[in-house]
């Protein structure tokens, strides 16, 4: 006999070993620790269906560029918050062509955001739009107000009219009088005289919107502001060079509704970061939007999220909670979207998830508490990727939606170690095996290494006779009926 056919039956012959151990073992906990329950004696395994791997670590649900609702900002114009944290695109929604456009956050400049000395990340609600104006003239830079049509916005003053040393000039000037009505003199004996406030003389001026000048100019209606004259030069002092704005499309662009931070990690690795406060009309979260934000403890999210990117909130490990309403409209969770978030200790699965990606919930070491069924709702969950909840070591019930029929390789919950029970609800999903280990080099994990490292008093919860029923019983573990108290070891 060849070596090969050898060493094969021998390992195979040490597998049988171990799970007949296993299953004598299950028995004498199963007789301790269920004492009130109805025993059955054996699993029935007949017409129990070969279950095939899969080859190699393959990708099972990701966002994609389709799924995700954030427009393609590529040929969109770009603006300014006037204090410079924010540069937004000014866009309409995905699929829409009519209609308010919205901003999508671009970058994110957190040198000059005052919030965040404390801490605090307050992205706004709404934002206005600035571009950044230098003509070279003398006349200063920073960042002015646009319009719809993209222009500087610009508004006029009476200024006084000063002299070769600065100081106002009048058309009047009278005789300065003392208390008692007499001429004041100067030290020559002439008359002193002053000016007569009435006839100061002025000059219109003309100014860019500046933000720093915000309060000379923010409470000018609209219609009331300027433009530069088509071939005008920017930065010109002549009046002339500037008109009245001709109608609503020359307004200022405001109050634009803040709706999605973009893909490319806008506030990736920000280690000042600790709370993120996010305004009612975000409707999405971009991919690596906030990856290795090392100091985040708590984010809290609206109802009307629904898109939340690929490594969206990776690696925050400091992150103890996330505010996800359970009316949300977010379909899929991106692929590690809570990867490595080692300290976030609950989570509760919207209404609206159907998928959530692979790894998402990677090495949530404190994660305890896992709500798949969305409060007590009927979830659209259907799918759940690779290795979701892989290293969740506290993490000790799962219970797995009816809506979710398909057969799950068992490295979604390798390194549960806590785990106690996994209630399947449909009795056609159940699990595989054949995807590499994440804990032991690439490896395949199979549904033996499951069974070796979870406690004894594990049990998988279903139907009778369902796919997991059966796997069971291959595999000598524990299984409880569906809401009854019986069980079989």
């Amino acid at each position: 006999m060849k070596k090969g056919m050898v060493n094969s039956m021998v390992k195979k012959e040490k597998q049988k070993t171990h799970m007949n151990l296993k299953r004598r073992i299950r028995k004498t906990i199963a007789g301790l620790s269920m004492a009130s329950a109805i025993v059955v004696a054996s699993i029935p395994v007949d017409n129990l269906q070969a279950v095939e791997g899969l080859p190699g670590d393959v990708k099972k649900v990701t966002l994609t560029e389709e799924d995700s609702r954030i427009p393609d900002i590529t040929s969109a114009p770009v603006y300014t918050t006037g204090d410079g944290v924010y540069e937004f695109a000014y866009v309409f929604p995905k699929g829409v062509v009519d209609g308010d456009k919205i901003a999508v956050i671009k970058s994110y400049n957190s040198n000059v955001d005052e919030n965040l000395s404390s801490g605090l990340l307050d992205i706004p609600n709404k934002v206005d739009a600035y571009k950044h104006y230098d003509p070279g003239t003398g006349t200063g830079s920073g960042y002015v107000a646009v319009n719809l049509k993209d222009q500087f916005m610009y508004y006029k003053v009476l200024e006084p009219v000063l002299d070769e040393y600065g100081n106002k000039t009048y058309g009047k000037y009278e005789p300065q009088l003392d208390e008692e009505g007499n001429p004041v003199v100067d030290a020559n004996g002439d008359p002193v005289m002053i000016p007569v406030e009435s006839t100061l003389i002025t000059k219109e001026a003309i100014y860019p919107c500046f933000y720093r000048t915000f309060t000379d100019w923010g409470t000018i209606n609209d219609q009331d502001l300027y433009i530069l004259r088509p071939g005008a030069s920017l930065g010109s002092k002549e009046v002339t060079d500037y008109m009245k704005v001709e109608g609503p499309d020359d307004w200022r662009l405001q109050d634009v509704a803040v709706q999605y931070i973009n893909n490319g990690g806008i506030f990736a690795e920000k280690g000042s970061i600790m709370t993120v406060k996010i305004g009612d009309n975000m409707r999405g979260i971009g991919n690596n939007a906030f990856q290795n934000c090392t100091s985040i403890q708590s984010v809290t999210l609206g109802a009307g999220l629904d898109t939340i990117g690929n490594y969206a909130f990776a690696n925050c490990i400091n992150m103890k909670s996330i505010s996800l309403p359970t009316n949300t409209n977010v379909r899929i969770l991106g692929d590690h979207a809570f990867s490595n978030c080692q300290n976030l200790e609950s989570y509760v699965n919207p209404v609206s998830v159907e998928k959530i990606g692979d790894y998402c919930f990677e090495n949530c070491y404190n994660l305890q508490n896992v709500d798949l069924s969305a409060d007590g709702s009927i979830p659209n969950l259907k799918s759940l990727g690779n290795h979701v909840f892989v290293n969740c070591q506290k993490m000790e019930r799962l219970e797995i939606p009816y809506n979710v029929i398909e057969t799950l390789d068992i490295s979604l919950i390798e390194g549960c170690t806590s785990l106690k029970s996994v209630t399947i609800r449909n009795s056609n999903t159940t699990f595989t095996e054949g995807l590499p280990s994440v804990n032991n080099g690439g490896g395949a994990y199979s549904i033996l290494d499951f069974v070796n490292a979870i406690p004894a008093e594990f049990y998988f919860e279903g139907e009778d006779g369902s796919k997991i029923h059966q796997l069971c019983g291959q595999y000598a573990i524990a299984f409880k009926y569906l809401n009854k108290e019986v069980y079989e070891v």
